[in-house]
């Protein structure tokens, strides 16, 4: 299964402390069930994709996500 995100307030962002568990669940589901995701850095943060199984190819540049999630910064994207 091929999968394409965008917002990652859909996949990782709890809309309540009870909604956090199936959001996890979901992004959980994609990992396990997608053999090709493609995303921009608003899908699934790159610290969940394990190195062994996810092979990425990066385009652009990575100047972190719009003011809406501050808190999201992923420096594993400034480096990749």
């Amino acid at each position: 299964m091929a999968s394409s995100l965008r917002r990652r307030s859909i996949i990782s962002r709890p809309i309540s402390p009870t909604d956090d568990n199936w959001f996890s669940r979901v992004r959980q589901h994609l990992l396990d069930h997608s053999n090709q995701i493609v995303q921009d850095d608003s899908g699934i943060p790159l610290r969940n994709l394990d190195a062994e199984t996810w092979h990425g190819y990066y385009y652009g540049v990575y100047t972190g996500p719009i003011s809406v999630f501050p808190d999201n910064f992923q420096p594993e994207l400034v480096t990749a």
